[in-house]
Parts: structure tokens; sequence; C-alpha cells
């Protein structure tokens, strides 16, 4: 007998070429009108060229409960556009790249992307980038 699910989500493809890239983590409240699909579609938009995974993380109730939350979904964003020689965009900062443990133009932009959805806070994981929605 197979396992039941209450919701269909979607499949993943957990394959990234090679390259560098970030991770963003988004923590969704009850709520929400976040779907995985249209964040993944929005940031693909929003970052043409640039590969984009997402992965929801387990709903374990006892991490979202306290602070009312849904689900905790990952994405990795490609730091350069996949064109070979292209440079690596300018920092968020300013600044002529991305530096070491640095937010670049393009998580900024991911994270704003996410806190476009309501009841959504999305961090970088070097913790320079930080967006929420009401």
């Amino acid at each position: 007998m197979g396992k039941r699910r209450s919701r269909r989500q979607p499949e993943v493809d957990h394959l990234l070429p090679d390259g560098e890239y970030y991770l963003i983590v988004t923590y969704v409240a009850k709520g929400s009108d976040f779907t995985l699909a249209e964040a993944v579609t929005r940031l693909q938009a929003a970052l043409s060229g640039r590969v984009v995974r997402a992965f929801p993380c387990r709903r374990d109730r006892r991490v979202l409960a306290p602070w009312g939350g849904d689900l905790i979904v990952g994405f990795y964003v490609q730091a350069a556009p996949s064109d070979a020689g292209e440079p690596l965009p300018a920092t968020a900062e300013g600044g002529p790249g991305p530096t070491p443990g640095g937010s670049c133009a393009a998580v900024r932009r991911a994270c704003e992307v996410l806190a476009g959805f309501r009841g959504v806070v999305a961090y970088d994981w070097g913790g320079k980038a930080k967006l929420s929605s009401g």
C-alpha cells in the first residue's frame, strides 16, 4: 500500500549544472498566496538565463507552529547566467561583482520576487538579503 499525500507537490528537478549557486530560504506563513510552481515561474522570469531550482522542506509542525508557518522552501539560484562567457552580476551594494560571503543583485532580486507573495519572508543563506511581505 502506497503512502497517501493530502496535497500534491510538483516534481522537483534536483540536478544542477556545474557552477556557483546562492541558496535562498523562504518561510511561508499560513494563509499565504505562495505556490511553489508560481514562485519558480516568477523567479525564472525575473532572473532570465539563470538556473533556478526549488526544494520544499519537510512540513514539520514542531518547527512551523511557533511562528504560524505553513512551509519552508529552499531555492538554488545560479550566480552567473548560463551563458559561459558572461561576468558575474554586480552586487546589491553596488560593487563590481560578488564578494566572499556577500549578496549579488540576483539574490536581492530573487528575495524581492519571493517577498511579492503575501506572508513570505525570504533570506539568502549568507544572511545579507532579507525581505518579507505582509
